[in-house]
This record gives C-alpha cells, sequence and structure tokens, in this order.
C-alpha cells in the first residue's frame, strides 16, 4: 500500500449507548480518508466491486491496527465493535494461521473480550459449518459476536442459531424505507422479543430521530447507535457524555407509556361497565343478541369460547354501526393457539374480570385491533374485538 494512502486512513469512532446507565458501551470502528474538504467515508471503497479483495484487505487491516493502537494508547475501557467480512477469513480455514486482529489484540496488550466481531447478515456466502469453524477462532479467542444488518438481504434464522451470537444489530432506517409506518415497528417489536428469549442483546444503529429512538424503547432495546446522539469521530468521548439526554428521553418515554396504559385501563373499564349491564343468558345466542343492542361503533366482532377454546356460537361482525353479519362456519373452531388466548383467560378468571390483549392485526380482516376477553358463567368466556384507534 502506498505510504501516503496508509498515512492518510484515520479510524474513527461512533458511540454505542446502553439505555440502562445511559453511559457509552461501546464503539463502532468506522474507516476514514482525510482530503483536503475532510474525513471521507471509506464505505463506498468497500462496497466497490471494482476494487480487488487484496485491496480492501490491506485497507481493512491498517484501519484495525490504527484503532486498536490508539484504544491502547487512550486507555479506553469501553468495547469496540469491530466488521468483518466472513470471506476473508477463509484463507485461515484449516491450518493454524492466527487472525491478524487477535495478533493486533496481543500486541497491545488489549482484553479480547471488549472486543465484538460484526458479521453483516447480508454478506454471507459461506456455508453455516464454514463460517461457524472460521468465527469460532474468535469466541474461543475471548471476544464477543455481532450479526449486524439483521433484517437486510435474504434473512435466514439457523444463521443466528449457528453463531449463537451476543448481539443483534438492526437499522432504524427500517422504519425510513417502509411504505408502512407501523410494520418496520412490528418487525423491531418481534425481534426484541426474539433477543429476550435467546439471552441475546439488541442493538438499534442509525437511530437519527427522537421517533426511531422512542420506538427502539417500546421494541425493548437496550443498545443505541446514530446521528440521534453522535456522528463518528477520531476522538472517544467521555463515558457519561449523553447521560442528561438519555435521562430526559425515557423522562418522556416514561410519561408516554404511562398514559397510554391509563388509557388501556379506562377503555377495558369502559367495556366491562357495558358489558355487566347485559344479564347473562344460558342461551348464548340470546345472550349475544343483547349484547349487540349495546354495542359502540368500534366493536368490530363478538363471539363465545369455551375454557378449552373451542367457539360457542357464531360471529356477529359488525361491519357499518348496527349492521351485523352472521358467520355460522367459525362454530367448534378451536383458538386456544392463538397467542392472546390462554394468557387473558386464565387472567381473568384470576382476577375476575375482563381484560384487554395488546393491539395487533387480524389475521383474516388485517384491521388494527385488541380483543377484550371477559369470563362469564358455566365456564364460558365473551371475546369482543374492538378496532384499535
Amino acid at each position: 500500500m502506498h505510504s501516503f494512502l496508509e498515512q492518510n486512513i484515520v479510524p474513527h469512532f461512533q458511540p454505542i449507548i446502553c439505555i440502562d446507565n445511559g453511559s457509552i458501551f461501546g464503539y463502532e470502528l468506522l474507516g476514514r480518508l482525510l482530503n483536503p474538504l475532510g474525513p471521507q467515508s471509506l464505505g463506498p471503497f468497500f462496497h466497490d466491486s471494482h476494487v480487488s479483495p487484496d485491496d480492501k484487505i490491506s485497507v481493512d487491516r491498517v484501519i484495525r491496527r490504527k484503532a486498536l493502537e490508539k484504544v491502547s494508547d487512550n486507555n479506553c475501557r469501553e468495547s469496540l465493535f469491530i466488521n468483518i467480512q466472513p470471506q476473508w477469513l477463509y484463507p485461515f480455514l484449516n491450518n493454524g494461521r492466527r487472525y491478524p486482529t487477535l495478533e493486533y489484540l496481543k500486541e497491545y496488550g488489549l482484553d479480547p473480550g471488549k472486543i465484538t466481531i460484526e458479521i453483516c447478515e447480508a454478506d454471507f456466502s459461506l456455508d453455516l459449518t464454514t463460517l461457524n469453524e472460521l468465527i469460532y477462532r474468535y469466541k474461543d479467542a475471548g471476544c464477543r459476536i455481532a450479526i449486524d444488518d439483521l433484517g437486510k438481504g435474504f434473512s435466514n434464522l439457523d444463521r443466528i442459531i449457528h453463531l449463537n451470537p451476543d448481539y443483534l444489530k438492526i437499522d432504524a432506517g427500517i422504519t425510513r424505507n417502509s411504505p408502512d409506518n407501523e410494520l418496520p415497528f412490528i418487525v423491531m417489536e418481534t425481534l426484541g422479543l426474539l433477543s429476550q428469549k435467546m439471552g441475546v442483546n439488541l442493538v438499534l444503529e442509525g437511530v437519527e430521530t427522537r421517533e426511531q429512538f422512542q420506538q427502539g424503547l417500546r421494541a425493548g432495546v437496550r443498545y443505541f447507535q446514530g446521528y440521534f446522539f453522535a456522528h463518528p469521530s477520531s476522538c472517544f468521548l467521555r463515558p457519561d457524555s449523553f447521560t442528561r439526554l438519555i435521562e430526559a428521553e425515557l423522562n418522556q418515554y416514561h410519561r408516554s407509556e404511562v398514559c397510554c396504559r391509563e388509557n388501556l385501563a379506562n377503555f377495558c373499564a369502559q367495556l366491562e361497565a357495558r358489558v355487566k349491564k347485559v344479564p347473562f343468558s344460558p342461551d348464548l345466542i340470546e345472550y349475544v343478541y343483547a349484547l349487540m343492542k349495546t354495542a359502540t361503533s368500534d366493536w368490530n366482532k363478538i363471539y363465545i369460547c369455551d375454557f378449552q377454546g373451542f367457539q360457542q356460537t357464531p360471529n356477529y361482525m359488525q361491519r357499518t354501526p348496527g349492521s351485523w353479519e352472521i358467520h355460522e362456519e367459525y362454530l367448534s373452531r378451536n383458538w386456544c393457539w392463538r397467542p392472546y388466548f390462554l394468557p387473558y383467560v386464565t387472567d381473568s378468571i384470576r382476577y375476575r374480570r375482563g381484560v384487554l390483549s395488546a393491539p395487533y392485526n387480524d389475521l383474516e380482516t388485517q384491521y388494527k385491533i385488541w380483543t377484550f376477553v371477559y369470563p362469564l358463567k358455566n365456564n364460558f368466556f365473551l371475546f369482543i374485538d374492538c378496532k384499535y384507534n
């Protein structure tokens, strides 16, 4: 590599903030090339198909070595996230050669436990057995593993299972590029649940707005990265640089969520009060017809199930206010497999009152609804689907 080019390659660091203490947890390593107009991103260089892999590897190693040297010189105690192209590791397969990154860690006396290797989910091209063998060397040395750009390209959950990562990184940009404002958040929320069940930390990167940050909080994200906090810099920041910002945003989030929960509780109480005004009848059809007379315009569907989940009445669907359709084909269908069924049925029994599900998109109508579950006599349960506004 030309000495002038190497001299002008400068590592930059973008902070990753841990939400539970408001401090900088780590930095993602990024490469910049100095020019008269200022630092220029090397991202286009690494994504240019006309640049040879050998040139990319040479530049990447310069960035890593300089970065790790700077971490050592500044006694930086935060974690460092380093992007690695899996294909570049292939020459090390089936031989005892040590990875250059691991050599640099040894050279500068750095703790491998403070290094996270980011594997881009969209760039996987090796078979899983080979990929796992190559990545295991980092794990064996004590490094952490992150799957980056989760959801880009052709996602395969088996990659997550095989690599057993410590972090999953998702780009907040999905909320910018989607014509549907709700669907990206549903995906983010689902990944939050996935990471929680797997015991894996979720990192939301590319956060540029307060709305994206708040969406991340609602999805259960623990780590955040993006321009909303800081642009990449050649310098390390004080660990508490964003503490006040995080505190203010968490206060806003807390107020919003408390208000939302109060509204949900009030709506549930209103539904229960309306239902209680209608005396229960062992003739379930007669009982449903009595309920229909008291229904408000946001009631979409009424039906009754037993404790095992078998539907005891047809579906009564309100297409327009006061106009109901009867769907007999739903009689005797079993709904215990629905995520809301057993938890909310058992809660309604335990608390002896109606309970309201979280909002979700109905499988058949695609309306965004929430389901009210109310315990009736004789081990029957009333279900009212209401349109979510």
